[in-house]
């Protein structure tokens, strides 16, 4: 069953859509695409993502209340402090 966990293991770090395509390419010796996460980067897409559901929220209205002021400068806050977590990880020290 060892064999079993560290092949599905691969697969799922792999483009593959199904296990039997991941074991056709890998049987046949095949180049199989591996994909892998940069968390800076994911980081930075969940804030944008974020950020862009929310201003377009904001939009719709023409007059921001307090509460929505304050969303808007938590918002800003949370980004700034992603891009600061993304330039620790990315710039060397």
């Amino acid at each position: 069953m060892q064999d079993y966990e560290v092949l599905t293991a691969k697969w799922k770090k792999s483009t593959c859509r199904t296990f039997s395509e991941y074991a056709r390419k890998v049987l046949l010796a095949e180049p199989v695409v591996m994909t892998t996460r940069n968390l800076s980067l994911d980081i930075l897409i969940e804030a944008v993502n974020r950020t862009r559901a929310e201003l377009a929220k904001l939009q719709e209205k023409p007059i921001l209340s307090a509460e929505d002021r304050n969303r808007l400068f938590a918002m800003i806050l949370d980004l700034k402090e992603a891009y600061y977590r993304i330039s620790e990880l990315c710039i060397p020290n």
